[in-house]
């Protein structure tokens, strides 16, 4: 009977498989610990998830059941490297472009609205605004600075390896702090001064 025999199987590889089924949040930190008492990885970023193709267990398998050689397989893996590089490289761009022609004017306009309204209305409360505004603006002109560096040094690595691990582990988190602060700035500033269209504003639409 199809039927019974499909719930037979599907029971049975549950039951098998069970180790790796997690119905849980897998971007928590209780994922972390989980996956340690199961005894699996945890792997965190693309270049060492894609690495996965080259191991020898992999290779092992993927020739036993003829669906790729070794040297496919490696391909398969400096192809995915590279487009990992190329992708990145290009997010890097464009937010970097963002903050740096939309993003910094805007907020050094409102920075100077604020000083004006400071000055001429002699409004105190506005003081602590400014101040954090102002400090949020250096933060990102810093974080700004530290990308660039680290894009930089990127185009002089050779290896598609180190060059997709200093994306991974140098560029991503970079890229991380700046839109943290940018995320600061866009709950300081009103929303005629914002630039960018927001969640809400998209959603509208």
């Amino acid at each position: 009977d199809f039927y019974s025999d499909l719930k037979r199987i599907i029971s049975n590889l549950y039951t098998k498989h069970s180790r790796i089924i997690y119905n849980g949040n897998s971007y928590a930190k209780e994922w972390e610990e989980e996956a340690k008492t199961r005894g699996l990885k945890n792997i965190k970023n693309a270049p060492e998830a894609f690495k996965a193709f080259t191991t020898e267990n992999s290779i092992k398998m993927f020739e036993e059941y003829n669906v790729y050689r070794r040297e496919e397989l490696l391909s398969r893996y400096n192809i995915k490297l590279e487009k990992y590089i190329k992708n990145i490289t290009i997010e890097t761009k464009i937010m970097l472009e963002m903050a740096k022609q939309e993003i910094l004017p805007q907020t050094l306009k409102y920075a100077n609205f604020l000083e004006e309204t400071i000055n001429k209305l002699k409004i105190e409360y506005y003081k602590e605004n400014l101040q954090a505004l102002i400090e949020n603006i250096n933060e990102l002109n810093i974080a700004i600075i530290d990308l660039q560096t680290e894009l930089s040094l990127a185009g002089k690595i050779s290896g598609v390896e180190e060059k997709a691990k200093h994306f991974s582990h140098k560029i991503k988190p970079k890229m991380e702090t700046v839109r943290e602060i940018v995320d600061n700035l866009e709950e300081m500033l009103p929303k005629e001064y914002w630039p960018i269209p927001t969640y809400s504003d998209m959603l509208n639409s």
